[in-house]
């Protein structure tokens, strides 16, 4: 009589069927990557995220123009990235939306009766072959008491750690890299706050602006005398009306939305809000986060 060959087919039934899933199981990892500027709190973050949901995320934060070489070759299923006003070579079949803003926010003391500066007193404090020189706090008209004689202190990000300083360096300095030896560069937005504190003569550009209470103030800014100066907001920022910005953008392929879409969420959520201040970027104002929300769950 034959032998019961039931179990045996079953079990070479149950492998064929794990074997055609495995594929699709593989393909569930979401790789994202990313530029380098954006820290460890968005690997942190994600990394809650996926446990919480149990997901299997991958995150490596390895510089905008990897990431996006990385994407085009379906390495990766997002790039969260930085770029310029242009972001090129990105063809039809790809979605990219604004996810935050890196700025650069001009900051002194509650004490300066400055409100607002132009294009040109920035590269006047800050640019050696300016060709208007700004030395004093007289020469901007800050006359008050014993400021008119005081020596303005110029403070910046050093740009390995911070995009902040090439921002205005690139859009107010016309790109020009001589640097006054009078500026002080320091490592983080946390050792300039604390400079720009104890100078009571400085002036800094931050990322963000400082915190309420601080005995320090934001200036507005406009490209020239005349013009309109705006503040440095979530909306001014996503309007496009502060000079001083780049988005930190994603971009995924349409074929994917469905995939992204709760991870996009979560990165677009008011939790993430601190994740994004954290890494020194100003994440999108409400109404720009729910309109965006509302796009992805339609796509």
């Amino acid at each position: 009589m034959p032998k019961n060959t039931r179990a045996p087919r079953s079990l070479l039934v149950a492998a064929i069927v794990s074997l055609f899933f495995l594929p699709a199981f593989l393909s569930a990892q979401i790789r994202i990557v990313g530029s380098d500027m954006l820290g460890g709190g968005i690997t942190s973050e994600l990394a809650r995220f996926a446990k919480r949901n149990d997901l299997d995320i991958r995150v490596n934060l390895k510089g905008s123009e990897p990431a996006l070489h990385s994407l085009k070759r379906n390495e990766a299923d997002l790039a969260v990235i930085i770029v310029g006003p242009r972001l090129s070579d990105v063809d039809a079949d790809y979605i990219v939306r604004p996810a935050a803003y890196q700025a650069a926010i001009i900051v002194v003391r509650d004490a300066v009766t400055l409100t607002e500066i132009t294009f040109d007193q920035l590269s006047g404090i800050y640019n050696e072959g300016a060709t208007s020189n700004f030395r004093r706090w007289a020469d901007l008209n800050v006359r008050a008491g014993s400021w008119s004689q005081r020596t303005i202190q110029p403070i910046a990000l050093d740009p390995r750690n911070s995009l902040s300083f090439e921002l205005v360096r690139s859009v107010a300095f016309a790109g020009v890299r001589t640097l006054k030896p009078s500026v002080t560069l320091t490592e983080t937005p946390a050792a300039a706050l604390a400079r720009i504190k104890a100078e009571e003569s400085a002036i800094a550009i931050l990322p963000l602006p400082p915190p309420e209470g601080s005995g320090l103030k934001t200036l507005l800014v406009s490209p020239r005398r005349g013009e309109t100066a705006y503040q440095p907001t979530p909306e001014n920022l996503h309007a496009g009306t502060y000079p001083f910005r780049l988005r930190v953008q994603f971009v995924f392929r349409k074929d994917n939305a469905a995939r992204l879409r709760s991870v996009l969420r979560e990165l677009l959520s008011e939790d993430a809000e601190k994740m994004w201040k954290a890494a020194g970027f100003t994440p999108l104002p409400a109404a720009a986060r729910n309109e965006l929300v509302f796009e992805l769950e339609n796509l």
